[in-house]
Parts: C-alpha cells; structure tokens; sequence
C-alpha cells in the first residue's frame, strides 16, 4: 500500500488479509520490521517516517517501534498524502485539513491544521520553500472538481499553518473524477496527472519560473494518476485500472501555444 525510500532502504508496507507488515528490501534481501498494524501508507521525513493505518496516523522509527497514535480522526476518514515542507512535516486528510508536525524532542508532535473549506486535499508537495496541493470537490454523481494550489507556511505562536493560498488551475469536467492524486517535485517544476475523459489523461506541469502551466504527456487511457516519478529526464506515471505510461520523447511532433491577447 506504500513505498517510502530511505538512505540505502526501500521500506514498504504490506497487507495480507488481516495482517499489515512493514518491510525493508536491500536490492536482494526483504526483512520483516513490524507487524503493529494493517498499513494504509508510509511516508519518509525528518529521518524517521509518518505512517497510516485506517482513521490514524502513527510515528515509526524505521527498525520495529510504531507510536501511539499521534491523530485519530472521525468514522470513514483517512489520510492521503505527507510532505517534509522543512520545519514541519504536512499531512492530508479526507476530513479537509492539512495538519502540521514538528520533531520536537525526537517525537512529532502537532504543531496546528489547516482547514480547506468544502474540499478534501488529496496531494501535497514542496519545493523551494512553496508548498503545493490537490484537492478535489465532490459533486453529483462520479463528477468531482480538482484543484491545484500554491500556498506558504506561516509561523504564529509555534503554530504552522498554510498561508496565501493561490489557486493555480482548476479542472471540471462533468462525469470525470477530475482530481490530482499525486504530486512530484524537480528544482524547476510541479507535476500530476488529471484524467480528462474516459480515454485520456494528462500529465501537467507548473513550471516554477513563470508561474507557466501546461500540459506535459498525454496517456491514451482515462484513470487517476497514482505515482508519478522520473527516470534518465523521461517520466513514468500510473494510470489507474489501465497500467504504467512511460515518456517516449522530450519533445512532442507537433503541437500549439497558447499566448496572452
């Protein structure tokens, strides 16, 4: 269900029935760490790690410790997504928050939330000291309106909240899941995927220079973007229910440019 890499470890967390695990792979070897939990995600920060089982999220110091809880949030919540954003590690909710954690004494404690009226974030990413984030906004039906957001951290009274949020693009089509599941980060750009239609997704790119935002790679497929990562200056990206695209080329054969009036 999760897949966080760190130092020369791939620790992953995996489910078997009523079991959850977390693992270690070395590039030959997998090593059983901890059994605490039935494992929704695992996320690498501040050289320890945040990870997710069901409505709460624990601290896990990498060998076979897992936390108390450090939240538990309502009845059919979860957490969606965690970024180290510098002086506190970011994390998404369904419940429309985006909580914030500091390392404080060697143990995360929370350090103030962000509400995101009437959307639920369901990606977050730094880069540059801006932070970005997805949301999306369920209306009738399979229709739900994505967004993509710039803000930045604020510190007041110890507390870590988002400030000057920017809405950056906003996508709405009717009968698609419009929503960006997942966010990647280069020196220069801000990637994620948005299916259009029910046979194309894009990959899109906010281009951190201009504040310039386009499409990148087309998938003849329509699904959500799960993963996103590069490999040789060439993308790779997961289509949900359809499989993995790869970037053939870093030019496109033919095209258009669209330019202020």
């Amino acid at each position: 269900k999760g897949l966080a890499a760190h130092g020369d470890l791939l620790y992953i967390v995996a489910n078997n029935g009523s079991a959850g695990e977390i693992e270690t792979w070395d590039g030959t070897t997998s090593t059983q760490k901890s059994t605490a939990q039935i494992f929704d995600g695992i996320w690498a920060v501040k050289n320890k790690f945040l990870v997710s089982a069901g409505t709460s999220i624990y601290e896990y110091d990498g060998a076979t410790t897992v936390s108390s809880a450090k939240i538990t949030l309502a009845s059919g919540e979860s957490w969606t997504d965690v970024t180290d954003a510098g002086a506190v590690a970011l994390a998404t909710a369904t419940d429309g928050r985006i909580y914030s954690f500091k390392d404080v004494s060697s143990s995360f404690t929370l350090k103030g939330q962000t509400e995101i009226t009437n959307e639920i974030p369901t990606c977050i990413v730094e880069s540059n000291g801006i932070i970005f984030y997805g949301t999306k906004e369920d209306q009738t039906g399979s229709k739900k309106i994505g967004r993509l957001y710039r803000a930045t951290l604020q510190t007041a009274d110890d507390l870590y909240v988002l400030s000057n949020n920017q809405l950056i693009k906003q996508w709405d089509v009717d009968g698609i899941d419009n929503s960006p599941q997942s966010l990647y980060a280069t020196r220069d750009s801000i990637y994620t995927g948005i299916k259009e239609s029910g046979s194309t997704t894009f990959l899109w790119r906010y281009y951190l220079p201009t504040n310039g935002i386009a499409r990148y790679y087309k998938a003849a497929a329509g699904g959500l973007v799960k993963g996103i990562c590069s490999v040789n200056e060439k993308f790779l990206f997961s289509v949900s229910d359809n499989g993995l695209f790869k970037q053939t080329s870093v030019f496109e054969s033919e095209g258009f440019i669209l330019l202020p009036a």
